[in-house]
């Protein structure tokens, strides 16, 4: 009876709740079919994931529903092994790998780290990148050369969204997300 009277009072409520639910729903299942599809080339980021594993918890709150309620997804497998599902275009990943490759090869001194990622049409995965905190005074001073450098390319790059939510702090390296 209570319920009838909150949606009496408020019928916007329930379609959203409908609309939320029915959302949740699609994405949970595309996530699962993905899955499934992709699970023997998570290997190519996660070297301890293999077509076996068995995939023991899915953490779904690390950012805000995008493109029909769909969020980064953490998948933990047996073992402790995580990747991240991201349910959009990973073409920016792949070819910041490429730039990152071509400017050590030609002579960038500062090691940049990315994570490593396996792309599909409209979504991909990438590796788990862990929060660490620095050990000594020269992993420190390390980190903030990298990220002085991080900021030159993301600035040549006329590069946006770049806050303290899409950098992780991993020992010497800030590994942007």
């Amino acid at each position: 009876q209570g319920f009838d009277a909150l949606f009496t009072e408020y019928p916007m409520l329930l379609r959203l709740m409908a609309l939320t639910v029915s959302q949740w729903v699609e994405s949970c299942g595309e996530f699962v079919d993905r899955l499934a599809i992709d699970r023997p080339q998570l290997k190519d980021i996660e070297p301890a994931i293999d077509a076996t594993s068995v995939v023991t918890g899915v953490d779904g709150e690390l950012s805000d529903p995008h493109e029909g309620g769909r969020t980064v997804l953490l998948a933990t497998f047996a073992g402790g092994a995580r990747v991240l599902y991201k349910p959009k275009d990973l073409a920016t990943d792949r070819e910041m790998e490429s730039l990152l490759r071509i400017l050590h090869e030609h002579g960038l001194r500062q090691r940049l780290r990315v994570p490593r990622a396996l792309t599909r049409t409209g979504y991909g995965w990438t590796s788990f990148v862990r929060p660490e905190d620095c050990q000594d005074s020269s992993e420190v001073d390390e980190y903030f050369r990298c990220a002085g450098a991080w900021l030159a390319l993301f600035h040549l790059l006329c590069a946006t969204d770049m806050h303290m939510e899409n950098l992780i702090a991993s020992g010497c390296d800030p590994v942007p997300v």
